[in-house]
């Protein structure tokens, strides 16, 4: 049962991270265009 509710919490974690890897360059990139528009 313990290694169950690991397993769980391990693969809810893992699907975080993936939304943190890939809301991140996003975000990043938004911050880029914007700073070009500043700059410009």
């Amino acid at each position: 049962m313990k290694i169950r509710y690991v397993l769980n919490l391990r693969a809810n974690y893992t699907e975080k991270y993936k939304k943190f890897i890939v809301t991140v360059p996003i975000l990043f990139l938004f911050f880029l265009s914007g700073c070009d528009q500043l700059i410009l």
